[in-house]
């Protein structure tokens, strides 16, 4: 008689021969049905009979392909350079009319004016003068220094609203950074919206421009405010 197995490892059931797998001895028995049980068959006595479930075969290679399960894709994956999920939010949120291959491409243009100018104003041997010419690191510095710390919330007492200062939590501070950037981009009088990108994160990783005003004015506020910071447990 025999008895069919499934091995995960040729994608093929595997025909055993029960009464020749009886003459051998208790202790390849007992590894026998150890390797059944996790899946695995040895493929040795099967290579030899049957040259042809041999995995490197072309054949079942391609049989492997036919089988396999198809799985969605990431949503953050793509044909783009960048892997980082910050980039990522930056050119969802740049992105207009559902146009994310332009917001991907404005994007990628950004970085690489920002390395030109970097190199073209330090210098070809800007990076070991201790000059950042990576543009990933200048715009994720840039990000980092447009995130504010606190804001405002109007909130009503007594039939009058007050602007009442919060602290913020991080995907909002991400949110307004990346925000700024985007408006203050399209609103310049420059022409192109990566050479006015590019701008924008290098004044921001210089602490200038203005994003970084409209950061220091969101601040001025909470803090004109700050005698109205007990209404938030109120």
């Amino acid at each position: 008689d025999n008895q069919w197995y499934y091995s995960p490892s040729t994608t093929k059931h595997v025909s055993v021969n029960l009464a020749h797998s009886a003459q051998q001895s208790p202790t390849e028995e007992l590894s026998k049905e150890n390797d059944v049980q996790t899946g695995q068959l040895v493929e040795n006595e099967v290579a030899i009979d049957n040259p042809s479930l041999k995995t490197d075969s072309p054949h079942n290679m391609e049989y492997n392909r036919s089988v396999m399960k198809l799985k969605a894709a990431d949503s953050q994956s793509g044909p783009t350079l960048v892997n980082d999920p910050v980039a990522h939010k930056f050119i969802n949120c740049m992105m207009y009319d559902g146009k994310k291959a332009l917001s991907r491409r404005i994007f990628h243009e950004a970085l690489e004016i920002i390395k030109k100018s970097q190199i073209e104003k330090h210098g070809p041997n800007a990076a070991q003068s201790n000059i950042e010419v990576d543009p990933m690191k200048i715009f994720h510095q840039a990000i980092e220094n447009a995130k504010p710390i606190i804001g405002v919330q109007t909130i009503k007492r007594g039939g009058k609203s007050y602007q009442v200062p919060i602290p913020l939590k991080e995907h909002r501070r991400y949110f307004l950074a990346i925000k700024w950037f985007i408006t203050i981009a399209r609103s310049g009088k420059e022409y192109g919206m990566s050479k006015k990108l590019a701008k924008e994160f290098l004044n921001a990783y210089n602490n200038e421009g203005g994003v970084i005003k409209k950061k220091i004015e969101l601040h001025k506020i909470a803090e004109s405010n700050r005698a109205y910071a007990h209404y938030r447990w109120w």
